[in-house]
């Protein structure tokens, strides 16, 4: 997971963390739509889903999927696979 912080940022002693953008890169050796990824893999938290909709969009020209969920901080995320890889973008804040 590749999370991006502002420069110098300290964490609070005690604290939650901040927002955050990450990025989270998951082998697909099964095959897997994106929609069968996202409903049945629960590295991707579409089960703490308030509305379970999931948006066609694309990312760099590649078919995605893009839903939210809530858990600790209402989060946006977007799935796209390539080249057998899954990509999981998130925004938690």
């Amino acid at each position: 997971m590749l999370v991006l912080l502002p420069k110098g940022y300290a964490p609070p002693q005690g604290g939650e963390a901040p927002p955050a953008i990450s990025m989270s890169v998951f082998s697909n050796v099964e095959g897997l739509s994106l929609e069968q990824w996202i409903k049945g893999d629960n590295r991707s938290n579409f089960k703490l889903s308030q509305d379970g909709v999931l948006a066609s969009t694309t990312v760099g020209g590649e078919p995605a999927l893009a839903y939210t969920h809530s858990g600790l901080y209402e989060t946006d995320a977007v799935v796209v696979s390539r080249r057998g890889k899954l990509f999981l973008f998130e925004a938690a804040g």
